[in-house]
């Protein structure tokens, strides 16, 4: 598939400059197996300026313990023989034990900087990016966690929109882009290696969700990164479709959802003058009926 992530119109140029600026450094997972994200990711980062990024040579959960894999919790549709593990609990265990990897590597460089931003080699930036982590770092207060460059929201309320460009996420998956302080990178490799050990492994992303109902974790607002459709993806065993198209819908979304905060205090305010209007007509229609006087009410003769 062949797309364009960046060209020279596009205002994110400085993209590597704010990471810079923040002392972040950037870590890419990418399998050994698949050299065609390596080129493609790494394209996309010198374009926008991102000139120092680190490969984290991924763990191919095909080659992992089928013991361990069958630790990984299953979905309906593979509910058969629990003796052998599938495609996707072998891909799903590379994924996890992948991302460990990756923050143990940005905890031995966390001494001397202050960030560090984790990346599948799928991901992408949108347009105006830089300008919008600029933002969302600025707004980030003292206690927080993680910032999430994209995600997929679940159950209501996935997020609250705190401030310009930042969001309080809830229940947002997804694992393609996100960054982590000192704090927050030693507490989620403890996190991770507790999970390998215990008797049902999820993934990555839904451990993330399990942490954001009691710590602050954040989005940016929009959302900046999306992950491209058409790739195959070694987790799911299956081409991935509309993926930048669920990204953008989750854009819209967001934007839908302040509009509706920004007006929700007006239309109240219009539905308790409307009401007052309408509860005496609807008395007295009550009352017509049931009297049975339908001919009355449908047909109101002179």
């Amino acid at each position: 598939m062949s797309i364009t992530l960046c060209d020279k119109n596009r205002s994110d140029f400085n993209f590597g400059e704010v990471l810079r600026n923040e002392k972040c450094e950037v870590f890419v997972i990418n399998l050994d197996r698949r050299p065609d994200r390596w080129e493609q990711i790494s394209k996309h980062l010198n374009e926008l300026h991102c000139l120092n990024f680190h490969r984290v040579r991924a763990v191919d959960g095909l080659k992992e313990s089928p013991e361990l894999a069958r630790k990984i919790i299953r979905l309906e549709s593979e509910k058969s023989n629990y003796e052998v593990p599938t495609n996707r609990q072998f891909g799903v265990l590379g994924c996890l034990k992948s991302h460990l990897k990756a923050l143990q590597l940005a905890s031995q460089i966390l001494n001397y900087q202050d960030k560090a931003l984790i990346l599948e080699d799928d991901c992408f930036f949108i347009e105006n990016a830089a300008n919008i982590l600029k933002k969302s770092f600025n707004e980030l207060n003292s206690d927080w966690k993680v910032l999430m460059l994209g995600a997929i929201y679940g159950t209501s309320p996935g997020f609250v929109i705190k401030k310009t460009h930042l969001m309080r996420v809830y229940s947002a998956c997804a694992a393609h882009a996100y960054v982590v302080n000192r704090h927050s990178c030693s507490l989620m490799i403890r996190r991770i290696e507790d999970l390998l050990k215990s008797k049902i492994i999820f993934p990555v992303d839904e451990m993330f969700t399990k942490y954001q109902q009691i710590e602050e974790w954040y989005a940016t607002h929009p959302l900046i990164a999306g992950q491209l459709s058409g790739n195959f993806s070694d987790i799911d065993e299956m081409i991935k479709v509309n993926t930048n198209e669920c990204f953008k819908l989750g854009v819209t979304i967001n934007l839908k959802i302040w509009l509706w905060m920004k007006i929700r205090p007006f239309l109240s305010k219009l539905l308790m003058e409307m009401s007052r209007r309408v509860i005496p007509i609807w008395q007295c229609t009550r009352d017509k009926f049931e009297a049975n006087n339908l001919e009355e009410i449908f047909f109101q003769k002179k």
